[in-house]
């Protein structure tokens, strides 16, 4: 039977106290380099996602946030579009149109943004595609 004494046991070896300590504390560079990693990370999906390949005559349409929904749908009917869905955030909208010049028209009527449209909706559509 081994005693232990006052939390020392009788070899003399106290959990904890004689382990190796070689490696050294976390240290703030370390997390800045997994910070600068991680954001270069989540920009580079976000970018394969935008930039893509999109789906065929359809757009995102970013409007002035002061504008709201009802702005940004304004701004695609003025440019003779349809609206195919809107955004989670109130300035964002899919709109499709069979006019070739459809981008710039979205632009002279007051978009900020206009991209093909990514696969992908996510978070830039309120119901996603389906309507659900």
């Amino acid at each position: 039977m081994v005693a232990i004494l006052r939390g020392r046991q009788a070899d003399g070896w106290v959990p904890g106290a004689n382990a190796d300590i070689s490696e050294p504390p976390a240290r703030l560079r370390d997390f800045f380099l997994a910070a600068i990693l991680g954001v270069a990370g989540l920009i580079g999906i976000a970018a394969m996602t935008l930039l893509g390949p999109g789906t065929s005559g359809q757009f995102l349409v970013v409007g002035p946030p002061a504008l709201g929904r009802d702005g940004v749908i304004g701004i695609v009917f003025r440019a003779q579009g349809a609206v195919v869905d809107v955004g989670g955030l109130p300035n964002i909208a899919i709109a499709a149109a069979d006019r070739p010049d459809f981008t710039q028209a979205l632009r002279a009527e007051g978009a900020w943004l206009v991209m093909p449209s990514p696969r992908i909706f996510g978070c830039f559509t309120g119901t996603g595609a389906s309507g659900k």
